[in-house]
């Protein structure tokens, strides 16, 4: 009983008179004399705006949204053409031992053991060891498919999945890597951004 107890606009004598008089009184009015039409009017509206959404793809960006003739764009092209693996972007396999390597027959068996059931993983082109040092061995991963694409992100989940040698610990990274990994904190995160633009909107209404 008390919701316009507390005035907004004390210059007003008679706010009902300026109300009435007003553009939004106006729009407001032929709004209400064809609610449904205009719902449903509306609500095409924002479908069509919004329509777009319906092909989204979350991802990263490459070479291939720049222009056909764009340089960048032809030497990608030419290396996915010529030399396939993708050797520009590989996943990126680091091995860290808790004990330093010594070269022991039972440590090559279990790193080539490794090695071999990653290149095993399905679109994995091939699997090597690019470096290595006392505690830590890198290991490169090729694919044949784009490294923004679905099936790159899956190869990292899979790539994920294989165990790693005795007395190692992995992390696998590179650019796919990084893509997957974005998503996954995006993801995690969106519904409470949503959460607080609802809670912002009703709060912001309200007063």
């Amino acid at each position: 009983p008390r919701v316009n107890s507390l005035r907004i606009r004390r210059s007003l004598a008679r706010p009902e008179v300026a109300l009435k008089a007003g553009r939004f009184y106006r729009l407001a009015t032929r709004v209400m004399r064809r609610p449904i039409l205009i719902t449903v009017a509306i609500v095409a509206l924002l479908l069509t705006l919004g329509s777009p959404f319906l092909n989204v793809t979350w991802g990263g960006t490459d070479a291939s949204v720049l222009p056909t003739t764009a340089v960048p764009r032809l030497v990608a092209a030419a290396l996915a053409r010529d030399f396939r693996g993708n050797p520009t972007a590989p996943v990126e396999v680091l091995l860290t031992y808790r004990t330093p390597l010594t070269g022991t027959a039972a440590q090559r068996d279990a790193l080539a053991s490794y090695v071999a059931r990653v290149a095993r993983v399905p679109n994995v082109h091939g699997a090597r060891v690019t470096a290595a040092s006392a505690h830590v061995v890198r290991v490169d991963v090729n694919y044949v498919v784009g490294p923004n694409s679905a099936a790159a992100q899956s190869i990292v989940a899979r790539v994920r999945a294989v165990l790693p040698p005795p007395d190692a610990q992995r992390f696998v990274g590179g650019q796919t890597a990084q893509l997957v990994d974005t998503l996954v904190s995006l993801g995690s995160i969106l519904p409470w951004m949503a959460v607080v633009v609802c809670l912002a909107t009703f709060l912001l209404l309200f007063l």
